[in-house]
């Protein structure tokens, strides 16, 4: 007896042994009888349910699954292992394990354990949390089926400048933010999701109004929507500027392409008026016909110039030594075409032949915008102003006004004049001259430089290179009854055969920029190489810059827009000539 004595004295021993330690376990731990009545609990159990609420087994379960477990153990169920997570309230999330006991009577007893887990996940979202927070992201789960958030950083939105209540539990974001078109878009998504990684982009209005992109990434997980929400907005935004660009420069080179082709046929209605204006006898009644011609030109080469500007920046100003005097009387024709019906041009040169350095081409195009502006006969006149200066006067001689808002065109340069005035005003400041608006119009005062020397005997032979017949023959025509000779090429090949063949000085290339095969810009190269005394004019319907980009141009090069008068023409061929000798 006192052997067995001893033996029930370890055992019950060992048995307060294990219960002490048992006590210690931060886990809820208890055992039910077979009556579901707690036979032992630790102190952590009691804590969580204490002895008052909870002495009975269906007072700690909380889902008829786990009583329907626990009962199921108590009847003999010695094998069975059941495990659970509940979300209980507020908020806590609590997993419970169910486990067969025997006790010393041989009858089955339930081994219960709940764990806390809300501390631990809370710290891992928080953890989540923070590393999306590096990613400038929200992390959420949603409810797919009433589009609410069940979770949301909301720490995240505020960062990313979003009402962060509106993400909590139980609100709507979306129906505050989307269109209902957006929203029925995002909710198929959703609604419809499986398994399979869910990527959608919507757009959508902030709370200070800016339309903004996001993306969502998403997985459906135990019935639940878990996702990532990052701002595209920037990305869209380099998107669509990208697409913009693409389309500007297919417009662009369309434009470009379609001014050089009206530019080309502008030359030729232009320059054979011309031509046959001058044909004409004095009192021939064929030359108002040929003058509306002109006049015609003269207009659709203005939309044509509107157009080109949307193809490249206007080219800078290529200064030569003019009379300003001989300059309009000689442009007198080109000036009229831009004047109403039945208005008549009175030119009165008084500055004593004074020399200007100007483009000529982009003064007469300012003077013809200028003149266009007034209403009624129109009179420009010229003279000197003390040692250094020359006046154009444009006024209108009925004494009508420029347009409305012309009057603060020196003050404010960038008020909406209209392209064509705009244009002149930048451009004669940029060529050095001063602009005033006056009642009746304008006034130009250019800097004058020094007399033009006397001019040598030039070299008379130029070579003329234009895939375009008609342009070539029109322009060897007149070069021809200036007294130049001609040497006529319709390619870039040809023109250099005709060069090696050529015994003499050629003293001008005259050529086209493009045209098929060689261009040029390339034929320009090749017999700068070859002839040092030869200067190069190029003419071309695309503008300046757009048709020599990239070109290694020799010395003494010009460039000429197409549609030119014949006088401008003329004038270009002598000035590089004569640079020449």
């Amino acid at each position: 007896m006192r052997e067995i004595a001893r033996l029930f004295s370890v055992v019950e021993g060992e048995r307060r042994y294990f219960q002490d330690l048992a006590s210690n376990i931060p886990q809820a731990l208890a055992i039910f009888d077979i009556r579901s009545t707690v036979a032992w609990s630790n102190s952590a159990f009691r804590k969580m349910y204490p002895p008052e609420t909870a002495s009975a087994l269906g007072d700690v379960l909380p889902t008829a699954t786990l009583r329907v477990a626990a009962k199921k153990i108590l009847d003999g169920g010695r094998d069975q292992v059941v495990e659970q997570i509940h979300i209980g309230e507020p908020g806590k999330l609590l997993r419970f394990t169910l486990k067969p006991n025997g006790n010393w009577a041989g009858e089955t007893e339930l081994l219960m354990m709940v764990e806390d887990l809300t501390a631990p996940v809370e710290q891992a979202q928080h953890e989540t949390a923070a590393h999306y927070s590096l990613l400038e992201a929200i992390t959420w789960e949603l409810d797919a089926a009433r589009m609410e958030f069940l979770r949301v950083d909301r720490v995240a939105a505020e960062a990313l400048g979003f009402d962060g209540e509106l993400w909590s539990r139980g609100r709507s974001f979306w129906s505050r933010h989307l269109s209902p078109e957006e929203l029925v878009r995002l909710r198929a998504h959703y609604q419809s999701a499986t398994g399979s990684p869910i990527v959608c982009e919507y757009r959508l209005i902030d709370r200070h109004g800016r339309t903004r992109w996001l993306r969502d990434r998403a997985l459906l997980r135990e019935g639940r929507i878990q996702g990532v929400t990052q701002e595209i907005t920037e990305q869209i935004d380099r998107l669509e500027m990208s697409a913009r660009a693409e389309r500007i420069d297919a417009q662009r080179a369309l434009a470009g392409a379609v001014a050089h082709d009206n530019n080309n046929l502008l030359m030729i209605l232009r320059g054979y008026g011309e031509d046959l204006l001058q044909g004409l006898p004095a009192d021939s009644p064929l030359q108002a016909n040929v003058r509306e011609i002109i006049a015609a030109t003269e207009r659709l080469a203005a939309h044509t110039r509107t157009l080109a500007a949307y193809t490249a920046k206007r080219p800078p100003p290529m200064a030569e030594m003019i009379s300003i005097d001989s300059y309009l009387t000689e442009h007198r024709e080109a000036l009229m075409s831009a004047m109403p019906a039945g208005a008549e041009l009175v030119l009165e040169p008084a500055s004593n032949k004074a020399n200007v350095s100007i483009d000529p081409v982009r003064i007469n195009h300012c003077l013809r915008t200028m003149t266009e502006s007034l209403e009624g006969s129109v009179r420009i006149s010229t003279a000197r102003v003390g040692e250094d200066r020359v006046r154009i006067a444009v006024v209108s001689t009925v004494g009508k006004a420029p347009p409305a808002g012309v009057f603060e065109i020196a003050a404010h340069p960038t008020m909406a004049l209209g392209p064509e005035l705009h244009a002149a005003y930048e451009f004669l400041r940029a060529s050095g001259a001063d602009v005033a608006v006056r009642p009746n119009g304008y006034e130009i005062l250019l800097r004058r430089a020094a007399d033009a020397p006397a001019a040598e005997r030039p070299k008379d032979v130029v070579l003329v290179v234009d895939d375009e017949e008609s342009i070539r023959v029109l322009v060897r025509k007149v070069l021809e009854r200036a007294g130049y000779q001609v040497l006529e090429a319709a390619s870039g090949e040809a023109a250099l055969k005709i060069s090696l063949e050529h015994p003499g000085p050629i003293g001008l290339l005259l050529s086209d920029v493009v045209m098929p095969g060689m261009s040029g810009v390339e034929l320009a190269e090749n017999l700068s190489l070859r002839r040092s005394e030869m200067r190069t004019l190029l003419i071309s319907g695309f503008t300046g810059e757009t048709a020599l980009a990239n070109a290694r141009l020799p010395r003494g090069f010009e460039f000429l827009q197409k549609p030119f008068s014949l006088p401008d023409l003329l004038r270009k061929v002598k000035t590089l000539i004569e640079q020449g000798r």
